[in-house]
C-alpha cells in the first residue's frame, strides 16, 4: 500500500449534540506524488466534515487532515464508528476507522394540549411527552382532578418512549354528574409526569 491512514486518537468521547474532533494521519510511503480521495464511510457518515475531499501527497510526506464529527442530540449513546476511506489515484483503497463513545443524556418535554376544554360530557386532552434525549425514557402520568365533582380516565399510565419520539396519551375529564344549563363548572385537574432518569 502506498499509502497509509490512521486517526489519532483512535478512541473520543463526546457529549450529544457537540462536535467531536478527529486528525486523520495520511502517509505517502511512495516514491511519487500520490493523490487522494476521502469519502465518509460508516454509521456516523452522514454527520462528518471533511475539509478537504482530495489530497496531494508527496514522496514520504505525512499529512494530517482535520476531520469533524457532529454528535447530533438524538444520537443513541454507545459507541459509534467513524471512517474515512482513503482511495488513491492508482485503485488502491484504505479505510481508517475512530471509534466516537457518545454520552448518555436524559432529556424530555411534556405538553398538555388543549390546556382547557369545554363540553357537556367529557373534556378531552391529550398528553404529548417529547423525547429530546440520546437514550429511552420510561414516563410514569398520572392525573388528579381537584374536585370531587369529576374523574379523571388516564389512557395509558406507563410509557417508553425511544430517543428522537413523541408518544401521546389521551386524557379525558368526566363530570360525576350530567350539566345541561347554567353557569359553567370548571373542573381542574393536574398531571404529574415521572421521567426514568
Amino acid at each position: 500500500m502506498s499509502v497509509t491512514a490512521t486517526f489519532q486518537p483512535a478512541v473520543v468521547s463526546s457529549p450529544p449534540g457537540a462536535a467531536a474532533a478527529l486528525t486523520l494521519h495520511l502517509h505517502n510511503d511512495a516514491d511519487s506524488e500520490e493523490t487522494v480521495q476521502l469519502k465518509s464511510v460508516g454509521d456516523l457518515a452522514d454527520y462528518t466534515v471533511l475539509q478537504s475531499e482530495t489530497i496531494y501527497l508527496d514522496p514520504g510526506e505525512n499529512f494530517e487532515v482535520p476531520i469533524i464529527v457532529d454528535v447530533s442530540p438524538s444520537l443513541v449513546a454507545g459507541s459509534h464508528t467513524s471512517g474515512i476511506e482513503v482511495v488513491v489515484a492508482n485503485g488502491e483503497n484504505v479505510t481508517a476507522e475512530a471509534t466516537i463513545d457518545v454520552a448518555e443524556a436524559s432529556s424530555y418535554a411534556v405538553v398538555l394540549s388543549p390546556p382547557a376544554s369545554k363540553s357537556a360530557t367529557a373534556g378531552r386532552h391529550r398528553v404529548s411527552i417529547d423525547n429530546d434525549g440520546n437514550v429511552p425514557i420510561t414516563i410514569e402520568i398520572s392525573a388528579t382532578s381537584e374536585t370531587p365533582a369529576a374523574s379523571i380516565e388516564l389512557a395509558a399510565p406507563l410509557l417508553n418512549v425511544d430517543p428522537g419520539e413523541t408518544a401521546k396519551v389521551e386524557l379525558r375529564v368526566h363530570p360525576r354528574t350530567k350539566f345541561w344549563n347554567g353557569v359553567p363548572q370548571e373542573h381542574p385537574f393536574v398531571v404529574r409526569v415521572v421521567g426514568s432518569d
